[in-house]
């Protein structure tokens, strides 16, 4: 599946509407760890190896979704793009207001469906 769009994307995610919410999550990790070892990275497809890979990061979910804004900056930096400061990226979501979770959710997958075309 080269091309993500919300047809092509609609379309393929109907075949795991049977998954519980859990079983999403559990697939998206899986799906994410074969894509990194085919890319060279560690192989954490297993589950106990994952798990023992993770066991340091026994920290609030907060600091979690501080984990993830890391992941992200590094991910800009990796592909060249402008290294923006605490200031900057404060200044730039100031006026987001009132976006529900629902919302940042479907724009998150949408970006890494937009990231998911340049891989390789």
């Amino acid at each position: 599946m080269a091309t993500l769009n919300l047809n092509t994307i609609g379309a393929a995610a109907a075949c795991f509407d049977c998954l519980s919410e859990t079983e999403k999550k559990e697939a998206k990790i899986l799906l994410l760890a074969n894509a990194l070892k085919q890319v060279g990275g560690p192989d954490y497809t297993n589950i106990n190896t994952l798990r023992q890979a993770v066991a340091c990061y026994c920290v609030p979910d907060a600091v979690l979704d501080g984990y993830d804004v890391v992941v992200a900056q590094n991910l800009l930096t990796t592909v060249d793009g402008p290294t923006l400061t605490l200031a900057q990226i404060k200044y730039q979501i100031a006026c987001w207001c009132n976006i529900q979770e629902r919302e940042l959710h479907a724009m998150e997958m949408l970006i890494r469906a937009g990231l998911s075309a340049y891989a390789g």
